[in-house]
């Protein structure tokens, strides 16, 4: 499982292309905190759908 980043994006533009950019090693270190937050406090499928709606992560 990959974790990207997906910059924010006006409505218009998502709809013609996606754009993301991969996490470095050390990009996941500093979001660590958070993804475990989410995953500890809920299901599997609630932690996806939060890191992809509020903190803006495409998982593949």
């Amino acid at each position: 499982m990959d974790l990207q980043w997906k910059a924010p994006q006006t409505v218009a533009a998502r709809s013609k292309k996606r754009v993301t950019k991969s996490l470095s090693e050390a990009d996941v270190r500093n979001y660590k905190d958070t993804i475990l937050q989410h995953v500890h406090s809920g299901t599997y499928k609630s932690a996806i759908e939060t890191l992809r709606d509020v903190h803006q992560f495409e998982i593949r």
